[in-house]
């Protein structure tokens, strides 16, 4: 993970490990601490048929190099980052309960969103998506 990534989405001061645990005791003896993700709160996509069958492939290349599978049903997730980095991966829906549904600060934001996210085409409508918290 690049360093830029891990201080950009997690905790830096990090907690100690539990040392009672052996397995534990040995990590932060060598310096390891436990550093928690911070909130996120992310765009959220549900594919459906017809989106599905505009990827030819079914796949596509998640930021870390890795395959991802298109199926109906499941998520497109986007960061909302304040420098806006585009970065989309798949979000299982089984993973949304981990997650809770807030509000945009302002119709603008969003919307700025997804004319980035669209591009000059235009294929993609704020109605479209859901905007998603983890809780702290």
């Amino acid at each position: 993970l690049a360093r830029d990534k891990f201080i950009a989405n997690w905790e830096l001061e990090g907690e100690s490990l539990d040392e009672k645990n052996v397995e534990l005791a040995k990590l932060a003896a060598r310096g390891f601490r436990w550093h928690r993700p911070k909130p996120i709160t992310k765009l959220l996509y549900r594919l459906g048929a017809s989106d599905v069958q505009l990827v030819p492939t079914g796949w596509f290349v998640a930021p870390w190099g890795n395959l991802q599978q298109v199926l109906e049903g499941e998520y497109l997730a986007m960061p909302q980052h304040e420098d806006r980095t585009l970065e989309i991966t798949l979000m299982p829906k089984e993973v949304l309960q981990c997650y809770e549904r807030v509000q945009p600060e302002s119709r603008l934001e969003l919307s700025d969103c997804f004319e980035e996210l669209a591009g000059p085409e235009g294929y993609v409508s704020s109605s479209s998506f859901l905007m998603l918290s983890c809780p702290g």
